[in-house]
């Protein structure tokens, strides 16, 4: 049985459109230094619940932890560059309803949740507090209710979550090319506002940033907010300490890995990197750009709490985290982004802040809609689903048909999301799923050598080995490890806040279950007509 007969057609049809340096900013700005989503999370949390931590330590820890995994990824992409990276690392060296379950669920599935999430942080933290920003620098009302409008109407809110849809898959639909330009200017914002950050933090000192905060919470909090802050939180239970403890400082990490870990990103998009056959060129677009957004963060780390004060950090975190506070009260969230443009009351800091916001949540969902249509484009060549979803525009060379799934299935989970709050519930088990698929590379990584034994012979990563045994295996079982570390502390530190309820367990439970039933359908379905899918598993996608 011939390549024509397995797979829907002798050739791809995708083009290797993007250097390793779009790779790279792939990556990097997945974890963007500056507005990624954990950040504000982290430093809240942390700082109020988990005093002892030493932020800057648990951020270099992470690096350290993460390396394994962030090689395995890039040695098995530079040994099978194909379209549907994961999928196509699993189904082939694990077990094929594995590969097309895992990353069913665990991408496809589960990124309906975060362009939803995405959405409503782009309502929130792109346009709601900018304007509010703006409305009291300029006594403009009008600006602060526009925003308010952003963050609280559901019509409002369902509007600007299906734009965060639209505006990501009308360009991903122009072509990697065109994608790649206009990614450029997403990443010259994000430089420009990590630098930004980084020199507010070193030029607002701590007693300037107070009398702001206390300047723009007169009006809710009265005289004093900032010392009201740290006394309220003390007595509510918050002890602050500068001693360090090491169990703090894991929980800490656990939340560094969590951001630092989807530099790989990339993945699904092999088989349009024009190098990524080279081990290199893998491990400089992968593992480049968390080392180098975890070295930003070490310094983030050190020059934030000490601009607003590492005890009021602390307290407001404490309060923010514990339901101690009226959030109304507070002039704005207690993130980093909009504590700066608080305390630099500029239009032009609060113009930036907002483009930075916007952006990232643009560009996230960009990549939350990408990987999933790489995957299910994928699994169609393979011809686990309709070959029709397999099909690519011969102009852009992009698969329409899975663009058009993922916007269709986006809108839709995105209007019930937001209708019902409840159900944000799913993110916290899809979380789960998700680290299935990285162990699930691990793991393939690990068994590659003696699974696949000729094309492993036939690899860039062959000749990589530690006393006879391949590096891959070596660094797969390290990666297995630090993933089921970074599972283990989430399921037992109920602050982490990825615990789901067990409905939702069961749920997820029940969607894998059916996949892979799905997958022995289809392919009893395909054998049926002829066609055999244990040979497709058997080797690497055609170009």
């Amino acid at each position: 049985m011939g390549t024509a007969d397995v797979f829907v057609r002798r050739a791809s049809g995708l083009r290797r459109e993007w250097q390793s340096y779009d790779a790279f900013f792939y990556n990097f700005l997945q974890i963007n230094p500056a507005f990624n989503i954990y950040i504000p999370f982290l430093f809240t949390l942390i700082p109020g619940l988990f005093p002892g931590a030493n932020i800057p330590l648990s951020w270099a820890m992470a690096v350290i932890i993460l390396i394994p995994t962030m090689i395995t990824y890039a040695m098995m992409s530079a040994s099978m560059p194909r379209s549907g990276g994961e999928y196509v690392f699993i189904s082939r060296l694990v077990h094929p309803s594995l590969g097309f379950s895992f990353v069913t669920l665990g991408f496809t599935l589960a990124n309906l949740v975060w362009i939803t999430s995405v959405g409503q942080l782009m309502a929130q933290q792109g346009i709601g507090i900018p304007l509010y920003l703006l409305g009291r620098m300029f006594d403009q009302p009008g600006l602060a209710e526009a925003g308010a409008w952003a963050v609280t109407g559901t019509g409002s809110l369902t509007i600007i979550v299906v734009l965060g849809i639209f505006l990501p898959a009308l360009l991903i639909a122009f072509g990697m090319r065109i994608y790649a330009y206009v990614q450029r200017v997403f990443m010259a914002v994000a430089v420009v506002a990590a630098v930004f950050l980084l020199i507010a933090f070193v030029t607002i000192t701590q007693p300037a940033f107070a009398q702001s905060f206390n300047s723009f919470s007169a009006n809710t909090m009265g005289a004093g907010a900032y010392s009201q802050i740290i006394e309220s939180a003390k007595g509510a239970g918050y002890v602050y300490t500068d001693q360090f403890g090491f169990s703090d400082t894991i929980v800490s990490c656990v939340l560094a890995m969590s951001m630092l870990m989807w530099a790989w990103f990339s993945t699904p998009l092999l088989g349009e990197i024009k190098s990524a056959q080279k081990v290199k060129s893998t491990i400089l677009f992968i593992a480049g750009p968390m080392v180098a957004v975890g070295l930003y963060q070490v310094a983030f780390s050190v020059l934030f709490p000490g601009m607003v004060g590492r005890e009021f950090l602390g307290a407001i975190g404490y309060l923010w985290n514990t339901g101690g506070i009226d959030v109304s009260q507070l002039p704005v969230p207690p993130y980093h982004a909009w504590l700066v443009g608080m305390a630099m009351p500029f239009w032009w800091v609060a113009i930036l802040l907002m483009f930075g916001e916007t952006f990232h949540c643009i560009y996230a969902n960009c990549s939350n809609l990408l990987g999933p249509v790489r995957y299910l484009f994928a699994q169609a060549f393979d011809r686990v689903l309709p070959a029709r979803i397999a099909h690519v525009d011969p102009r852009t060379h992009s698969p329409l048909v899975a663009i058009l799934i993922m916007v269709v299935g986006a809108v839709i989970w995105s209007v019930w999301q937001v209708a019902n709050p409840a159900l944000w519930t799913y993110i916290m088990s899809a979380a789960f799923a998700t680290l299935a698929c990285v162990i699930g590379v691990c793991v393939a990584g690990a068994v590659f050598p003696y699974r696949m034994k000729e094309v492993y012979k036939a690899s860039p990563i062959a000749k990589y080995q530690v006393g006879g045994v391949p590096l891959v295996t070596i660094l797969g079982i390290l990666g297995v490890l630090s993933q089921i570390f970074l599972g283990y502390y989430y399921v037992t530190v109920p602050e982490l806040g990825m615990v789901g309820n067990p409905t939702s367990m069961i749920a997820l439970t029940a969607i894998a279950i059916g996949l892979i039933i799905y997958y022995f359908i289809a392919k009893a379905y395909r054998k049926r007509q002829g066609i055999s899918m244990e040979f497709a598993f058997g080797e690497i996608p055609p170009e």
